[in-house]
């Protein structure tokens, strides 16, 4: 297999991150297009974007005023930026003056808290922002994480209970998901967490276990929808145990890959176009999906789904590089560090 080992510098997260992205602009993108099979396929961006996240600071000694204001900051910023935009094009075209008192929800990230309980009706705040639901949960796993760090040593001191763990998470969704309580997305955050905690390594038979199991719970579903059991409400904690799965597959194939070829990994992470597209996921997921409904919907321009589709890539990636230069010049502007990475991670 090779002795060289990986670098400090570990490409495996920005490439997991990056293909995250990618996942969650297939899936819109699907879902635009009318294809559901695929964009269910691909609509595992954001456990994996949480999986990731959960996983950079497993091993982290971490203050709690400064780490609230870093990343409530880092997080919420451009958020802010975009929604204010949004407000004010609306208001000016659209005559829409409501959007500007969905500021302070955003900026309180309440936006999405009916994707955690569902007794709070979902209601999309403003045109082009329904899928920054995933910012709450992002935010409440940061919240939680800390409050686990204070009692983390004496639940866990070792590795040898991550898979109880797992097992008692996987029983927690399934029953939680019954009561329309949807945890699943903060499960995917602690098991990445405890995978960098506890310096989890991904090996092949284990991987190949995975694999098997992975692939007989996609059957599943499959299964269930094909004999109409897609409506019932237990089949949402089918779904979501199963991105999950596929989640943790996606990410310990790529740790498997890196450990056995770190210097082709780092290679790849270190061309400049991936630095770059890594360091701008996070502002491509906060203004692509305005050009897929209101109030830029590409579809709108009728000329045909690929000259659309390259209108929606060109438009995404300008904005994007748009609200990177406004957010990092508010950063400058407040004396917060600017990052070279994603703002998200």
């Amino acid at each position: 297999m090779g002795s060289s080992t990986p670098s400090a510098y570990d490409s495996s997260v920005s490439l997991v991150r990056l293909t995250g992205m990618v996942c969650i602009l297939l899936c819109h993108l699907f879902s635009w297009i009318g294809i559901a099979a695929l964009s269910q396929l691909f609509n595992v961006g954001v456990p994996l974007f949480l999986l990731i996240s959960g996983f950079l600071y497993g091993g982290k000694t971490v203050k709690l005023r400064s780490f609230l204001a870093n990343r409530y900051l880092r997080v919420t910023l451009p958020v802010g930026i975009f929604i204010l935009f949004l407000s004010v094009y609306l208001y000016s075209f659209a005559r829409e003056s409501a959007s500007f008192g969905t500021i302070p929800l955003y900026m309180l990230n309440l936006q999405g808290l009916s994707f955690l309980c569902g007794y709070i009706p979902y209601r999309e705040l403003c045109g082009g922002t329904g899928h920054l639901w995933f910012i709450t949960v992002l935010m409440l796993c940061y919240l939680l994480m800390l409050a686990f760090k204070q009692i983390e040593n004496r639940l866990y001191p070792t590795g040898k209970t991550l898979l109880l763990t797992l097992i008692v998470s996987c029983a927690a969704v399934a029953l939680l998901c019954m009561v329309k309580l949807y945890v699943s997305y903060l499960q995917i955050f602690f098991i990445g967490y405890a995978c960098k905690k506890h310096a989890w390594k991904s090996r092949f038979k284990p991987w190949l276990l995975w694999t098997g199991l992975m692939i007989a719970a996609v059957g599943v579903r499959l299964l269930l929808v094909l004999r109409g059991m897609d409506g019932a409400e237990w089949y949402l904690s089918v779904v979501a145990l199963q991105q999950n799965m596929l989640a943790f597959w996606i990410f310990a194939t790529f740790r498997l890959v890196y450990a056995r070829c770190p210097a082709q990994f780092d290679a790849i992470a270190q061309n400049k176009l991936i630095r770059h597209s890594d360091t701008l996921s996070f502002y491509v997921y906060i203004v692509h999906y305005m050009f897929l409904v209101k109030p830029f919907d590409v579809s709108q321009l009728g000329i045909g789904r690929m000259c659309e589709f390259v209108v929606f890539a060109i438009a995404t990636v300008v904005c994007a590089e748009a609200l990177r230069a406004v957010t990092i010049l508010a950063q400058k502007a407040i004396r917060l560090p600017v990052r070279k990475t994603s703002a998200q991670a």
